[in-house]
């Protein structure tokens, strides 16, 4: 099988080129933000994350969601000092 081969069988496969460039440009915002909040740049992550929430379906809201009021009490004790309880 040749190279030819290979891509005329992948581009006819159930998910798209554009599908799969989407799904990758999410996974990659996704691993970025996960390395900011690993070096605690934790507004550049919400900014990542806003992205991500724009592109996503609303399947992962309440997911996303977890993640921005983590990041914000994050945000707040960098700021200052201390962490926001109820």
């Amino acid at each position: 099988m040749n190279l030819e081969d290979i891509n005329s069988k992948s581009s006819n496969s159930e998910i798209s080129e554009l599908g799969l460039s989407i799904l990758n440009k999410n996974e990659q915002d996704y691993n970025i933000m996960m390395c900011l909040i690993l070096q605690k740049n934790y507004q550049k992550a919400l900014t990542f994350l806003n992205t991500l929430a724009g592109n996503l379906g609303s399947q992962y809201d309440s997911k996303l969601l977890l993640i921005k009021g983590l990041l914000y009490n994050a945000v707040n004790e960098q700021v200052n000092g201390y962490i926001i309880r109820e």
